[in-house]
């Protein structure tokens, strides 16, 4: 309970920090601000988190701890939205649990180049047998949340298989299931990425 209170005291801050050098400059404030899990699988162990986690799956825990600061900011900030990430521990859809209608999820599902247990095929369209852990988790994810979005992957971070390859194929179809499944946020990470296999060709 006190980290909450220290996460909502912290960015009641940042807010309050934001809209002060928007007034001064003459702009509009920010409107989003993002309270996420940290890129690793690590959740926590405490007594009261694994009963929240027994009850609601490891991400209903990350969920209720989101809910808590965005409900708190949401007192002072009505007009805040809180970005969050389903990401690592929190990837699968909760159970019995919703997000507050001021916070925006984000489903960030890595391919098997990265987590050998990923749900994703990041090349391959969401319709493909073997994406249907992956959409049937969207799928959960769209009824856990009121307001949801993608943190997509358009890029592989290691060399699987030889080269050409690309996710170009997939984008049209997947684009459109996600705006069916009334998505209002997507992300496509798809940077240069001079990393793994890739540089060692060019060294």
């Amino acid at each position: 309970p006190e980290v909450r209170k220290s996460f909502a005291a912290k960015l009641r801050k940042y807010i309050e920090a934001d809209r002060a050098e928007a007034a001064r400059d003459g702009r509009m404030p920010p409107h989003y601000y993002d309270v996420s899990v940290n890129d690793n699988a690590d959740t926590c162990y405490c007594p009261a988190c694994r009963k929240l986690a027994e009850k609601y799956g490891e991400s209903g825990l990350f969920v209720d701890f989101v809910n808590a600061v965005a409900n708190d900011i949401k007192t002072d900030y009505p007009d805040i939205t809180i970005i969050s990430l389903a990401y690592g521990c929190a990837l699968e859809p909760p159970r019995g649990i919703k997000t507050a209608d001021n916070v925006l999820m984000r489903v960030g599902q890595l391919g098997p180049e990265l987590r050998m247990d990923a749900p994703r095929d990041t090349l391959r369209r969401l319709s493909t047998p073997l994406n249907r852990p992956s959409l049937a988790a969207l799928q959960g994810w769209s009824k856990q949340a009121g307001q949801l979005g993608t943190w997509d992957y358009w890029i592989l971070y290691t060399e699987p298989f030889a080269s050409p390859h690309t996710s170009a194929p997939m984008l049209k179809e997947n684009l459109s299931t996600y705006r069916d499944l009334g998505f209002k946020f997507v992300f496509g990470e798809a940077e240069n990425y001079w990393g793994s296999y890739t540089a060692m060709l060019l060294q």
